[in-house]
């Protein structure tokens, strides 16, 4: 996973050619504020005040709730490769969004835009995301060789209720269900960790996590491999099902 200083040396290494083709694309759909010419025509005072204003951003908005963030939308992709390995694609398909539909061989997604998106054989890879659903691609462009994307909002039609409070907050029903600690742990693991990884997460001991890790792995939540003397933790697709509705709850 990238981090965000790196994400935006990325935003700032954009060629110029290939920003101010994004900037025009945009432009066709909704109107721009003055300074993103400027950021068009390559003014680096203007490329640096937008990734300072990106960093304020997530200073206030993101960074404070990822923990929340990233567990949700780890606990939606297990339950995706659940619904994958039982019901196949149309069952994920299918249940994406509510404002998405899934019509063979068409996905249908309610907006305001009237707009066809052509996969050309394509593909379409599908991104959990926690803030909006959206296709960031030009539905023109049939040359087009980017793969494209569908963000879908893992919070349907609301912000899931962990990104305010946490789900094992002094109020989270989840702490209050299996106690503090091991809603964190929990949480943790959702993301993917050994059991020293888990520790530091967590702010436990070793023993301590890995006595957490056990009783939630006798419960059914979580799955234990071995990848040489590491143990790994990953959730089960109940553990994954039992954090998205904590989070939606």
């Amino acid at each position: 996973m990238h981090t965000l200083e790196e994400e935006l040396d990325r935003l700032l290494a954009t060629p110029r050619q290939e920003l101010r083709a994004d900037l025009e694309y945009v432009a066709r759909h909704r109107s721009l504020p003055g300074w993103a010419r400027e950021l068009a025509d390559g003014d680096q005072g203007a490329a640096a005040r937008l990734a300072q204003s990106i960093r304020d951003y997530h200073r206030i908005a993101v960074a404070p709730y990822w923990r929340g963030l990233a567990s949700t939308i780890a606990a939606d992709l297990a339950e995706r490769a659940r619904q994958l390995r039982d019901g196949g694609l149309e069952q994920v398909l299918s249940t994406l969004h509510p404002r998405m539909h899934w019509r063979p061989p068409h996905l249908e997604i309610d907006s305001p835009a009237d707009l066809d998106f052509r996969l050309g054989g394509r593909g379409l890879l599908l991104a959990p995301s926690a803030f909006m659903s959206y296709v960031p691609c030009d539905p023109d462009e049939e040359q087009a060789t980017d793969q494209p994307t569908l963000y879908y909002d893992v919070a349907g039609d609301g912000p899931p209720r962990a990104l305010a409070t946490g789900l094992y907050g002094p109020q989270g029903g989840l702490a209050a269900l299996v106690g503090h600690s091991r809603a964190a742990v929990l949480e943790a693991i959702a993301e993917g960790a050994s059991t020293s990884q888990l520790a530091r997460r967590v702010g436990l001991s070793i023993a301590s996590a890995s006595e957490h890790a056990t009783v939630l792995r006798r419960a059914g939540l979580v799955t234990t491999h071995r990848i040489g003397r590491t143990r790994h933790h990953s959730l089960t697709p109940l553990g994954a099902e039992l954090l998205l509705h904590a989070a939606a709850s």
